[in-house]
């Protein structure tokens, strides 16, 4: 079926590559992250006011 996917059997995160990330990158990544939290639930958006940013 075109335009379908499957959900992964797995992921794997090395958080150590968002150190090779310039400023942009990283904080367009982060506002990714945002938006789609607070698409699922607006209550999201209280866990990030605790995050300090790099």
């Amino acid at each position: 079926m075109i335009g379908s996917f499957y959900q992964p059997k797995a992921v794997v995160i090395d958080i150590k590559t968002l150190d090779t990330l310039n400023e942009r990158e990283f904080f367009a990544g982060a506002a990714e992250i945002i938006k789609y939290g607070c698409i699922r639930d607006i209550r999201f958006l209280s866990g990030w006011k605790r995050i300090r940013c790099r």
